[in-house]
């Protein structure tokens, strides 16, 4: 294995890292921002009385700068690995969203829920697997060309077709 390769295959594992920190990061926000809603929708007003914002909630704030945090470290994570990989390893957010949600907000994890989530990983396994660990950089007339293809024609005409 040449310097070259060990430096790539650093870089890869960095990127999947930065992915799956993103990916928790963002589920525990999120999930941090909900019990805020919960908790403000359980509360009953009495006469006059407004219920107090969620900008005043410290939960509602720490769940979006989580939010945040993630979003930030998965833009850092397409530094590192290929968009393909990282793409792929977003979906481990819907896989951890699946486990946290009955920690954080008692919800049940149904039979078909679990088999979503079983066949969301298989899918996310076999494009990181198969994916190459080398990014390739195009230059704007490639990119142009690209676009300018009949076959994204046909899948711009698909994409539209199906909505």
């Amino acid at each position: 294995m040449s310097d070259s390769d060990s430096s790539d295959s650093l870089y890869f594992l960095v990127g999947i890292t930065l992915c799956l920190l993103s990916a928790f990061s963002s589920v525990i926000g999120v999930n941090l921002q909900k019990k805020a809603h919960n908790k403000r929708a359980s509360i009953v007003v009495i006469g006059d009385e407004k219920k107090k914002s969620l900008l005043r909630d410290p939960l509602w704030w720490f769940g979006l700068s989580l939010v945040v945090l993630g979003a930030l470290l998965d833009f850092a994570s397409m530094g590192f690995a290929p968009q393909t990989v990282v793409a792929a390893f977003g979906a481990a957010t819907l896989v951890i969203n699946t486990w946290t949600a009955p920690f954080f907000l008692k919800e049940t994890l149904t039979k078909k829920a679990f088999g979503a989530t079983l066949m969301i990983s298989c899918g996310a396994i076999l494009v990181v697997v198969n994916a190459s660990n080398h990014s390739s950089e195009l230059s704007l007339n490639q990119v142009y060309a690209r676009f300018s293809s009949q076959d994204f024609t046909i899948y711009i005409i698909g994409v539209m077709w199906s909505r």
